[in-house]
């Protein structure tokens, strides 16, 4: 082999090893790139996981210090147990890292107001305007989330950090679809349900007329004038019940039946019910866990915190349709201005077996009966704003 064949040959062996080590410098960088892909995928992964959790956290702890919400003091103190609430939970579990680690709410993460554009208030200024804070906000302090992978990538950081925040609160209902009891009293007052219908928060009335003058009118009790004609009797089920239906629906609610804010909203009834009705009544009254007299309602909500939702049914709230004043000659139909709720203060007698239902104003309660926030009336539901 000649020499020029030789350098020619070498040359080409020459360019062979440089064309080779080019390629495995190129798969080197291409396999950190695609690792360094493969591991900010896993990484963006990671933190939308963390931070959808984050955001579910924050949700949970606005919905659950929003459920306590009842327009006392005792209720901003006990919003902010449950929205704090974590670890060995009663209410929540907060946790991230694919639920291995505790998320802590402190305190001052949970503000209060009485709209949802804010302000937003402390615990301390939530107390002293209590009866009208109805929303929650929580904002979940930022939470470190480690990049594994992705950080030999120039320009990711070594960690990211995500917060959250939610705004729950009790909002009015213009439809109850459950739980209304069989009562319809009439508007004392403007029919506006910012003034309360002419009803006063903590005084007593008949929700319920006595037939005839022999009965019990409860004028002793708080304000005269109370009159609700058809006996006050309504039928949220739309049935017309026998005395065993408006049983039914006094111990368990009206579950089957919408009832609008509208005119013509609610069936009324001429039924008188008698010593039966009364019975129920006392019936209800039982179901409650909390069989103490109350006569300030306000004492009845101080302990609140003690009464936790797994011993506590909050049967002594009767929520009613008000109507128009506009009565119906038996049976017949009730215009529906809006809702609102009653008390039971002590468990009410039965003779005579007329006699008038004496009923204690409060406001405001939600579907269930729990005490509700705000000091107008109205039946609440909770529900996350955002």
């Amino acid at each position: 082999m000649s020499s020029d064949q030789e350098r020619v040959l070498s040359a080409r062996d020459d360019r062979h090893r440089q064309e080779r080590g080019a390629i495995i410098i190129f798969v080197a960088l291409g396999l950190v790139v695609l690792i360094g892909m493969m591991g900010l995928a896993f990484d963006l992964g990671h933190a939308y996981v963390n931070k959808s959790q984050l955001q579910n956290i924050a949700d949970a702890c606005a919905l659950a210090g929003a459920s306590a919400l009842n327009g006392s003091a005792a209720g901003i103190i006990e919003a902010e147990t449950r929205a704090t609430d974590y670890g060995s939970s009663l209410y929540l579990a907060n946790k991230t890292e694919f639920n291995k680690q505790l998320v802590a709410i402190p305190p001052s993460a949970v503000t209060y107001s009485t709209a949802l554009t804010g302000p937003w208030l402390d615990q301390a200024g939530a107390q002293a305007t209590a009866a009208s804070i109805r929303f929650v906000r929580v904002d979940v302090p930022a939470q470190q989330t480690d990049v594994l992978f992705a950080k030999v990538v120039p320009g990711i950081p070594a960690a990211l950090n995500f917060g959250a925040e939610a705004v729950a609160g009790q909002q009015p209902l213009t439809e109850a679809c459950a739980g209304l009891d069989p009562f319809s009293p009439v508007a004392l007052g403007p029919e506006n349900s910012n003034d309360g219908f002419g009803y006063e928060l903590g005084k007593i009335y008949s929700i319920r007329l006595s037939p005839g003058t022999s009965g019990k009118n409860c004028s002793e009790y708080g304000l005269m004038g109370s009159v609700t004609g058809n006996f006050g009797l309504a039928d949220p089920s739309g049935t017309q019940p026998s005395l065993t239906g408006f049983r039914d629906n006094i111990l368990n609610g009206n579950y089957s039946n919408c009832v609008a804010i509208e005119p013509s909203g609610i069936d009324a009834t001429p039924k008188d019910g008698g010593a039966a009705l009364l019975r129920a009544i006392q019936d209800r009254f039982d179901q409650d866990k909390d069989p103490t007299p109350y006569l300030d309602y306000s004492a009845y909500l101080i302990g609140y915190r003690n009464k936790l939702p797994i011993t506590t049914n909050w049967r002594r709230h009767i929520r009613v349709a008000f109507n128009d004043t506009e009565i119906p000659n038996g049976a017949g139909m009730y215009n529906v201005l809006g809702f609102g709720c009653f008390f039971m203060p002590v468990r009410t007698d039965v003779h005579p077996p007329s006699a008038a239902i004496c009923l204690m104003y409060v406001g405001t309660c939600n579907q269930s009966g729990a005490p509700g926030g705000g000091n107008k009336p109205s039946l609440t539901k909770v529900v996350l704003f955002r």
